[in-house]
């Protein structure tokens, strides 16, 4: 039996946890009832078996619990438990196994500080992993978030092999984010399609300009009558620098459909710089309106991704 490392190899503590993988961790009941039901529970019925540990166990004589936990999670968990400084996670491997410490054992605090870390350091890069995850431990707050971030991947391919648990079924979560990410596609595609009919009325010069080369298109923009009243769809025609724009920006929608696509600031220069050559009224707005036509754009891309139903899976794992 090998001894934990600090603070878990102290002889003065009054209880042993002694891991799957012959590890012995001795610490202090009080942390852990605060920390955990599970361990309130047994202490308070007293559970706790009384005698000597095993082998190279305290002199004192602590009791001693066996746990089907290996020495990596259980170091980890308890970890979280004691004061800090508590450990950081760069493998969501080591983070779940944690998690599942803290899962089974009830540790709600310590559970939900896991939780916040496996969203925040992972959920950007690894958004597969992290849904699959939070569909084993029924969080769906987490799978939603993990979806969203799945949106922004470009062409995703499958994750590469994992060391997470075989209970974690990371295929299956993979196919249901592809199918997410299909229907979210297809929302996006219909938004692009409708030329223009879901833009709110406002004062768009690449819509109103007589000084542009049209675009070969007929866009369906409402428009307002002079009273600022809307109007039922009508054919207008887009200005081809805009509709360039337009397009530009419905190909980067289908490849990563989220609103997250279009905020970096260099969508814009293209379309700024075809511009131009072509009118002198609208080389100066166009920076302004592409602005906050790409505004716009993010905010009907949200609402469009928003209605499409949550890929959570509430079935068997």
């Amino acid at each position: 039996m090998s001894i934990a490392s600090a603070p878990f190899n102290k002889p003065s503590a009054d209880l042993i946890l002694q891991t799957s993988d012959n590890f012995q961790f001795n610490v202090w009941k009080v942390i852990l009832m605060e920390a955990s039901i599970v361990f309130a529970d047994m202490f308070t019925l007293d559970e706790i078996p009384h005698g000597s540990a095993s082998d190279g166990a305290a002199s004192h004589q602590a009791p001693a619990v066996k746990l089907t936990e290996t020495s990596a999670a259980l170091d980890g968990f308890l970890r979280m438990c004691y004061p800090p400084p508590h450990p950081t996670f760069t493998s969501i491997d080591a983070l779940r196994s944690v998690m599942a410490v803290a899962h089974k054992y009830q540790a709600d605090g310590v559970f939900q500080v896991l939780k916040e870390a496996l969203v925040r350091n992972f959920a950007a890069t690894q958004p597969v992993l992290v849904y699959a995850i939070a569909v084993y431990f029924d969080l769906a707050n987490v799978a939603r978030t993990a979806a969203r971030h799945f949106l922004a991947v470009p062409s995703p391919a499958p994750p590469p092999p994992s060391e997470l648990s075989e209970d974690i079924n990371v295929a299956g979560a993979y196919q249901r984010l592809l199918a997410y990410r299909r229907q979210c596609s297809d929302a996006i595609s219909d938004m692009v399609q409708s030329r223009l009919a879901w833009l709110p009325q406002g004062a768009w010069q690449f819509l109103t300009c007589t000084h542009c080369p049209p675009s070969a298109v007929t866009s369906f923009y409402p428009g307002s009558s002079g009273s600022g009243q809307p109007l039922p769809a009508h054919a207008q025609v887009p200005r081809m620098w805009f509709w360039n724009h337009h397009e530009r920006m419905g190909e980067l929608l289908r490849e990563r459909p989220c609103a997250a696509a279009l905020k970096r600031p260099s969508l814009l220069e293209q379309g700024i710089v075809e511009v131009a050559p072509t009118c002198g009224n609208c080389r100066f707005s166009a920076p302004r309106l592409l602005r906050l036509f790409n505004k716009e754009l993010g905010k009907e891309v949200r609402r469009r991704i928003a209605q499409v139903s949550s890929p959570w899976f509430s079935g068997p794992r």
